[in-house]
């Protein structure tokens, strides 16, 4: 069999506060819409995506991410298929959060925050190990009291907070 990469890596920001919630089996998870701006070369459009993030990584998130903040968000892609009582097939793909990083409150003043470089840590730690994957540096493998509840880098992402749909 071949090995196959399923990596999602987004940018963006939730459009609404996630709450933490509990499943049947007694696992925390959260559900989260993320809007990710795309620009062909002449406008600007939005595009949302559904999450689902699972244990101390939902945890994390419900506890530091707030709606409207910049975050990188890495996991993995999912399809669903299933067919309805009309006999029509649906299909759905969801992503799965492994890694979350806050990269800048929505309220920040983007003049005060230092720029995302080479040295950054959200950089050095995907070339920690050469694949991209450094579990020891992961906000969501400590625990929550070890966490940094903001970074002190943030991503230029050429887009004024004001201009953002929400």
């Amino acid at each position: 069999m071949a090995n196959d990469t399923n990596v999602v890596i987004m940018t963006g920001r939730p459009t609404r506060q996630a709450e933490l919630q509990t499943s049947k089996n007694g696992r925390s998870f959260c559900k989260f819409a993320l809007a990710v701006n795309l620009y062909n070369g002449v406008e600007t459009s939005a595009h949302y995506f559904n999450w689902i993030a699972w244990g101390k990584t939902a945890e994390y998130f419900t506890s530091f991410i707030n709606k409207g903040d910049l975050v990188i968000v890495e996991g993995e892609a999912r399809q669903n298929i299933w067919t309805d009582k009309e006999g029509v097939t649906h299909y759905e793909v969801e992503f799965f959060a492994s890694n979350v990083k806050l990269m800048r409150r929505k309220a920040v003043v983007d003049s005060l925050q230092p720029a995302v470089n080479e040295k950054s840590p959200v950089l050095a730690s995907s070339a920690a190990n050469g694949n991209g994957h450094d579990q020891s540096h992961s906000e969501a493998s400590l625990p929550l009291d070890e966490k940094q509840p903001e970074s002190n880098y943030v991503l230029d992402d050429g887009y004024n907070d004001d201009e953002v749909p929400f």
